[in-house]
């Protein structure tokens, strides 16, 4: 798994923070949003809950641990991200080359 990969070492508190600002990067909705309500919204959108999310956010550095399901809805939430990620950059990828043969074939046929 890559949320396991990229957190290698950290203490779970961090781990959970480090899923849960990455989820919150990807909701950050730009100019006029908060990096409350986003956090907010990447918390929800994870099944994981407002307080414990604002007490990971805020805290992470003090707490000892954290609750197994929060861990488990983050890290799962954080390799969906991941995947989409992936997934999309793949399709470029493969569309990019799609259009560099097709120019190719139109410059040898020319």
């Amino acid at each position: 798994m890559r949320a396991l990969a990229d957190t290698r070492g950290m203490p779970v508190p961090q781990k959970a923070n480090h899923w849960l600002e990455k989820i919150t990067e990807a909701n950050y909705r730009g100019r006029h949003d908060t990096w409350t309500a986003a956090r907010d919204r990447a918390a929800s959108k994870a099944g994981v809950e407002l307080p414990m999310a604002e007490r990971i956010w805020k805290r992470w550095k003090t707490m000892n641990d954290v609750g197994g399901e929060t861990v488990i809805k983050l890290m799962l939430a954080y390799e969906e991200m991941i995947q989409r990620n992936e997934a999309a950059a793949d399709g470029y990828k493969t569309e990019r080359l799609e259009i560099r043969n097709n120019h190719e074939a139109n410059q040898q046929s020319a």
